[in-house]
């Protein structure tokens, strides 16, 4: 409850401006292959799978 507490105060803080945003880049596509690969392993004891692809030459760079 805490958590959401604080979450909602966080947003709040944002919506007035009251709190700058702290941009930076992420690289959208380890973050994709770190988070499927998390996930696969749940997804492996329900019999689900799950499939990924990127370009390999493309730039996957966000500000975030």
């Amino acid at each position: 409850m805490d958590h959401l507490i604080d979450d909602l105060f966080l947003y709040s803080k944002l919506d007035l401006n009251g709190s700058p945003f702290d941009f930076e880049k992420i690289d959208l596509n380890t973050y994709f292959l770190d988070f499927i690969e998390e996930l696969q392993f749940d997804l492996d004891k329900e019999g689900v799978s799950i499939f990924y692809y990127a370009e390999p030459a493309a730039s996957y760079i966000v500000k975030a």
